[in-house]
């Protein structure tokens, strides 16, 4: 697995393409445990659609792609652009609102996100440190 973000966790949704909406499609489904079937439904029915075709749509137009999962992927879909970052340099696990138990079982929580703070938390202390000396 990469290192790196997906390329849609590095975009604003307003410059993916159908290929970036693909892979957050496949994303979401993979992270709330969805099945391949239904993540195959998923980028069926939002196939001919764009980012900058999403921002536009009401929680309506969500259902009426998807009458199933619509209005959860409006939420998640939402929550994702009114992250008060600009996307760019964003973790994938970042863009995501935080999973309760009634939306998918459990889970490990996503790698890197914590311990990286962490450090950068101690060196920050350390640098202090020396400086009042």
């Amino acid at each position: 697995m990469s290192d790196f973000p997906p390329r849609w966790a590095t975009l604003h949704p307003s410059n993916w393409t159908s290929v970036e909406l693909t892979r957050w499609l496949e994303y979401v489904a993979k992270e709330y445990k969805m099945d391949s079937e239904m993540t195959d439904n998923l980028v069926d029915s939002f196939q001919d659609l764009d980012g900058r075709r999403l921002l536009q749509m009401s929680q309506d137009d969500f259902r009426a792609i998807s009458e199933q999962h619509g209005e959860f992927l409006f939420e998640i879909f939402k929550q994702m652009c009114s992250a008060e970052n600009q996307f760019a340099g964003m973790t994938s696990a970042s863009l995501l609102p935080p999973i309760t138990e009634s939306s998918r079982s459990a889970t490990p929580s996503p790698t890197g996100s914590r311990e990286s703070n962490e450090g950068d938390n101690d060196l920050q202390g350390k640098q202090k440190d020396s400086s009042n000396k």
